[in-house]
């Protein structure tokens, strides 16, 4: 057991207070040093519980002033995260897996939040690289009261908390889900054991079933994703936000495989439980794209931009929005995709100019623009 060293050095003495990051690892060497680096000015105290790594990791943590605790491994994620509670010492806790980091810009919203939080805990953003600067987005609760939460399942991953809990704009950045490595893999089959170890004893568990659809959908297991999602669409206790993030899955394997109209079917029935789901309005623009209904496939976009910015100013939108966080560029490209293919070159140009203002680095997004210019009809603007 190592015990904190030179990490309180490391702190401002204008940083809030009673705030422990908490990690559990094993063999994460490539990635733990960004994770607890990212939560210098805010976490007072760090508690790592390890599972038996053979690579550099506890060096890291060591080396971080991280508080280290062996813990053996007895398949249950619930006992390992609760036992790592137990070894804390501050009034709030932070979880964060060792392949994520804190924004730092957001340090100062963290402060205030503390000090004005009347809950047991607080959800955050959890945004992950998909193609270019696209990201999408989940909110997950990661910041709570260590008195008021606990862990319960085999393949538990955040806790359970006594009081409400409220969403701040804490952002957490976590791996690209695409992206694997043997030591990925392991935790990937640990992970899915233990999800359909515990769907035994809770065959009806809405989270369990949205925890092993996502995981599938990761590992980009497409068939065995789709089949397991079907299933859980039948549920009849499946509340909204599992509903939708099932869906989400659902239709990105059905348009991986061209199955277009059931995916059009479940889009107009997310839409039809919320009118202003980003995702669905954005995949419903994809499908009357790809089936050539050009008109159409502009409204759904149009209508997802425009909820894009209403969800800024009223409560609630925000959380209507998972996979497609990053997709405003995307959107854009493809309006004026659609107006290049209807012939309407100026406004293809706009829609294509918009998509590179919002991401300069896309390199289709300039290919279409460029090519706009290089057929003669537009004059070439800077952008």
């Amino acid at each position: 057991m190592v015990r904190q060293s030179t990490y309180n050095s490391l702190l401002q003495t204008d940083i809030a207070k009673d705030v422990t990051l908490c990690v559990v690892t094993r063999n994460d060497e490539g990635s733990l040093k960004q994770c607890l680096t990212s939560v210098r000015g805010i976490a007072d105290e760090i508690v790592v519980a390890d599972l038996g790594s053979t690579d550099r990791t506890l060096r890291i943590a060591e080396d971080e002033g991280a508080t280290i605790y062996r813990h053996h491994w007895r398949e249950n994620w619930a006992e390992v995260r609760n036992a790592a509670l137990l070894y804390t010492r501050s009034k709030w806790i932070l979880q964060m897996e060792p392949d994520e980091t804190l924004e730092v810009r957001d340090a100062g919203l963290l402060r205030r939040q503390l000090k004005l939080c009347k809950s047991s805990g607080l959800t955050v953003a959890v945004l992950r690289p998909g193609v270019g600067s696209e990201l999408s987005r989940q909110k997950s609760l990661r910041l709570f009261h260590r008195n008021r939460a606990r862990y319960f399942g085999l393949a538990a991953e955040t806790p359970r908390v006594i009081r409400r809990q409220y969403s701040i704009a804490l952002r957490i950045h976590g791996r690209n889900a695409s992206l694997t490595s043997p030591e990925r893999d392991e935790k990937d089959r640990w992970l899915k054991a233990l999800i359909l170890s515990q769907m035994e004893v809770e065959p009806e568990n809405p989270a369990l079933w949205a925890q092993l659809v996502g995981l599938y959908r990761s590992r980009g297991e497409l068939d065995v994703m789709m089949r397991e999602a079907e299933n859980a669409l039948v549920l009849r206790s499946l509340p909204i936000r599992e509903r939708l993030l099932i869906t989400n899955d659902l239709i990105h394997g059905l348009l991986a495989t061209h199955a277009l109209d059931r995916a059009e079917e479940l889009a107009q029935v997310g839409l039809e439980d919320n009118p202003y789901h980003m995702d669905m309005l954005y995949v419903l623009g994809e499908i009357m794209s790809r089936t050539k209904r050009y008109p159409q496939a502009i409204d759904y976009y149009a209508e997802y931009l425009r909820t894009r910015g209403l969800s800024k100013e009223q409560p609630g939108l925000d959380d209507l929005i998972f996979y497609t966080y990053g997709y405003k560029g995307r959107a854009w490209n493809a309006i004026g995709t659609c107006y290049r293919n209807m012939g309407k070159a100026i406004h293809a140009t706009d829609a294509f100019r918009y998509a590179v203002q919002i991401d300069e680095t896309n390199v289709l997004f300039r290919e279409n623009l460029e090519a706009m210019h290089d057929a003669g009809k537009i004059p070439t603007q800077s952008v």
